[in-house]
């Protein structure tokens, strides 16, 4: 159950008007908070942290496309934190993906939209897609965005923009997250 208004907390969201959390952290008090945001011309990503009903953090991933010149929330859902690529010191292991594209998600104009949400520790600084460059928040969050039906390639830098590793967010069988294996730090 999502308990917060998605669509305007969204375009607050791409608009800049709200901007990514510092921390992921939740709490009684702090009981969702936005990781971060992907726009892509006319199509849209964001991810927010939630509290779930027994305290277990949710990340929620929308995607929103801009027809007619208004932003449009097309779906996008959410789970527990294990629906994230971890990149623990710096190189993918532990995939986990999400990715709503194999949800269904349709533009109006037929077009189909996808994203994936990836969580680092902090020794990725940028994602390289499509010629784009996208900067990993200080929460440790990144998310991409796409039209089409191919998932793209996404190459993970340094802060001095080194190639530490390439994913292939299409790779449809990612192992799961070892049990009792911990988050990286922060998460």
């Amino acid at each position: 159950m999502v308990n917060y208004d998605v669509q305007g907390e969204s375009l607050a969201l791409i608009e800049g008007r709200l901007h990514p959390a510092y921390e992921a952290r939740l709490s009684r008090r702090r009981r969702r908070l936005p990781l971060c945001v992907d726009v892509d011309g006319d199509a849209a990503v964001t991810v927010f942290a939630r509290r779930g009903v027994s305290g277990t953090p949710q990340i929620d991933v929308h995607l929103l496309c801009r027809t007619g010149g208004e932003w449009r929330w097309l779906g996008g859902g959410g789970g527990t934190g294990d629906l994230v690529y971890s990149v623990p010191d710096g190189w993918v292991k532990l995939h986990r993906g999400y990715s709503p594209v194999r949800a269904g998600a349709a533009a109006p104009d037929g077009r189909r939209l996808g994203a994936a949400y990836l969580l680092t520790d902090g020794s990725v600084s940028y994602l390289r897609v499509n010629g784009r460059e996208l900067s990993v928040e200080a929460n440790g969050s990144a998310c991409v965005v796409w039209t089409g039906h191919t998932p793209p390639t996404v190459a993970l830098l340094s802060v001095a923009q080194d190639v530490l590793e390439t994913l292939e967010l299409g790779r449809s069988s990612a192992p799961g997250w070892p049990e009792g294996m911990p988050l990286p730090p922060g998460h």
